[in-house]
């Protein structure tokens, strides 16, 4: 809830506060898409095309750049390199 409480909090700079019709104890995980329109649309989504962010952490890596961690997709290579680590089966 303190990662919603965070995005929340950085939606409401937009200059209608869109953000604010969501009750404070509504929990975005019960949705797929959050839509709000605002000067411009945001849509927050809990999962993609059926993956959730649980599911697909380990298909990312962390990169510094500028001070700040930006994900990105792991490559054939990171993936083909965690799969031949002892105890980690390929899927």
């Amino acid at each position: 809830m303190e990662n919603q409480r965070l995005v929340r909090q950085a939606l409401q700079i937009l200059p209608e506060r869109a953000i604010d019709e969501l009750g404070p104890q509504e929990d975005l995980r019960d949705w797929v898409v959050v839509r709000v329109n605002d000067e411009i649309t945001v849509d927050l989504m809990t999962a993609a095309c059926g993956v959730t962010f649980g599911e697909a952490k380990d298909a990312f890596v962390l990169r510094a750049i500028g001070g700040l961690e930006i994900p990105f997709r792991r490559s054939r290579v990171d993936d083909s390199a965690q799969a031949r680590k002892p105890g980690k089966r390929s899927h």
